[in-house]
């Protein structure tokens, strides 16, 4: 049985616009119950990390949720629908980054007892490393939040007609109550939340759109007679956009920057009562993400068998893959009143989890690396500077959002935003935390430098776009099937802005021929998974290089032992030699605090805090 775009009912009725409201009252009373519990305790640690108290459950599935989701839910079954099921190995990458921060970022960060991940440029480097890795932070972040806004509202508006400010408005407004609210516990709590909605969503679509199609092994054979079912791509070429390596290689490294050095990943291992709890918190999100992958994957499949024969993207008004999803909602279940409401708000919870995370990590930098080394407030006024940051960077992500243009596909933007600053940032932090002859010097100059190489690329892949997309690997799609006339959009619907793919590609015509591009185009031509590690190689580069020239390998004997991890101490290194060990430590005397800081864990937190008083 074949299918087509059905568009007699596009648009939400009455029921489906008070699902959403239910949605977003459920998560304003989470925040409003945390911040009436936790009315008395007006301790700044209690409102940006918990009060250090949470299990492992809550905040694996909170990373889950907030780390990737906003791109996940929209932006995969969409680029499944185009490239194929190759994304599954993407997993892997995300596996691998998660065992890495687990095991070399979250000790060193946990025994410091950080409030903010920027904290520890400060205590390895100097002050003015902490104010940059800060600032830069910011920037990224209000720069994603503004992204992570307005796509989602957008993707709606054009295929159910829903007033695109009005969910632009609404979703920032209480994304900002239960944040200002309520704190990390209630962002933590309510990302729990979402994580069902979520899963409920997606197994409504496929269970629906199984009924409709005779089956789900019919959708998947039509899947396989289209080249989606492809596991095996293991071509090297890093110009191939889906492939094995690029997905767990560049994927993989700028998931590590994700969990390892993300202000919002580091709040959430600090919330946690220890650093084994901190640890399994890792794992824990592995299994989630597994849950969510495989789910958004599937429901990739389903868009394509079910459409397998009129692409929704040539014949009608939708523009961009992410706008795949809510269409296949209001086709499945446009007969069913108030259910495409209660489906695309599951799905569209994961809006909120993105919001919200960047809201609670930006007040945290702002209290923690803006303010406190310069002031000494109060707890309770600390607190309060935080509720406020909340409020202004959530009006601030409102202005970015109505200053946010598209490009050519939702997780591919939102992870070129994120690649250009988190594969140098999580180069800074490697200098610092594996090798003891970085300096300062090093620290700035290679960060400035891999942000530079990352923004040249970016800036040339722009310019011969048109070029660079015969290596995005996008699979044949049909309109054998599809209705005589096209449909137009919905009534209310904002008409739909140019992808930056179709503005490059009629560029090509009058530019230069495909066969005399520069060579350099090549380096262009790079997946875009790779940016972050091409900005962390650069970082940590230069970094070093420049750590040499100033004589960074002098002092390496005085760095303190507990902002450097002896890797090569590890277990997985336990065929090494004890000399062998030793001499990897560069001089750093990690045997002294071996054998002279035997404590627990709750003795360990007393005298990091002791620590962190005497350095500010």
């Amino acid at each position: 049985m074949d299918f087509a775009p059905d568009f007699t009912r596009r648009t939400f009725s009455a029921g489906d616009y008070v699902v959403f409201a239910l949605m977003f009252l459920v998560s304003t009373l989470i925040g409003c119950f945390y911040f009436y519990k936790d009315r008395k305790k007006e301790d700044r640690d209690e409102f940006l990390i918990g009060g250090r108290s949470l299990s492992p459950y809550p905040v694996g599935l909170s990373l889950s949720v907030s780390v990737v989701t906003g791109t996940l839910v929209l932006g995969t079954p969409g680029d499944v629908y185009a490239f194929g099921t190759t994304y599954i190995w993407l997993v892997i990458g995300f596996f691998l980054a998660a065992a890495v921060a687990s095991e070399i970022y979250v000790p060193i960060f946990y025994g410091l007892r950080l409030r903010s991940a920027y904290e520890y440029l400060e205590y390895r480097f100097h002050r003015s490393v902490r104010i940059l890795g800060a600032i830069t932070y910011i920037v990224h972040t209000v720069i994603y939040l503004g992204f992570v806004i307005y796509a989602p509202a957008y993707a709606l508006n054009v295929v159910t007609g829903w007033n695109i400010w009005g969910a632009i408005t609404s979703t920032s407004f209480v994304c900002i109550i239960y944040t200002a609210l309520g704190g990390l516990k209630a962002v933590i709590w309510i990302d729990v939340a979402q994580m069902i909605f979520i899963v409920f969503g997606f197994v409504s679509v496929l269970i629906q759109g199984s009924l409709k199609a005779g089956g789900y092994e019919v959708l998947w054979k039509k899947c396989i007679d289209g080249g989606r079912i492809n596991f095996g791509n293991f071509n090297p070429d890093p110009r191939l956009s889906n492939t094995f390596w690029s997905l767990c290689v560049g994927g993989g490294l700028s998931a590590t920057s994700l969990y390892a050095v993300n202000q919002a990943s580091v709040q959430r291992f600090m919330s946690c009562r220890s650093a084994t709890t901190a640890k399994a918190a890792a794992f824990l999100n592995c299994a989630g993400l597994l849950i969510l992958y495989v789910l958004a994957m599937l429901v990739g499949v389903e868009i394509y068998g079910y459409y397998h024969k009129c692409d929704p993207l040539q014949f009608t008004h939708l523009t961009q893959r992410d706008q795949l999803l809510p269409f296949l909602v209001m086709d499945l279940f446009q007969n069913n009143p108030g259910a495409p409401g209660l489906i695309v708000a599951s799905i569209y919870s994961s809006c909120l989890s993105s919001v919200s995370t960047s809201l609670i990590a930006l007040s945290s930098v702002t209290v923690t690396d803006i303010f406190s080394p310069w002031w000494d407030f109060s707890e309770e006024r600390s607190t309060w500077i935080a509720r406020g940051s909340v409020v202004f960077y959530g009006i601030l992500g409102i202005l970015f959002a109505f200053l946010t243009s598209r490009l050519e596909g939702l997780l591919k933007a939102a992870l070129v935003i994120h690649g250009l600053l988190g594969g140098p940032m999580l180069g800074v932090f490697t200098l610092g935390i594996l090798f003891p002859c970085a300096n300062p010097a090093g620290a700035i100059v290679g960060l400035l430098v891999g942000v530079a190489m990352n923004a040249w690329v970016f800036s040339g892949a722009l310019d011969y776009s048109w070029y660079i997309e015969q290596f995005q690997g996008f699979l044949p799609l049909q309109t054998d099937m599809c209705p005589t006339t096209e449909t137009s959009l919905p009534s209310n619907a904002t008409t739909p802005l140019a992808s930056l793919s179709t503005a490059m590609s009629t560029h090509q015509s009058s530019t230069t021929a495909a066969g005399t591009v520069p060579a350099v185009v090549e380096i262009y031509s790079m997946s875009f998974w790779y940016l972050s590690a091409w900005g962390f190689t650069f970082t940590i580069v230069v970094g070093l290089l420049i750590s040499f020239m100033t004589c960074g390998q002098r002092s390496r004997k005085d760095v303190d032992p507990r902002f450097v991890h002896p890797f090569f101490s590890h277990w997985l290194c336990i065929f090494l030699p004890k000399s062998a060990q030793k001499w990897t430590w560069c001089g750093v005397p990690h045997d002294f605090v071996r054998n002279n800081t035997k404590t627990t864990e709750n003795e360990q937190g007393s005298s990091n805090a002791t620590f962190r008083d005497e350095r500010f």
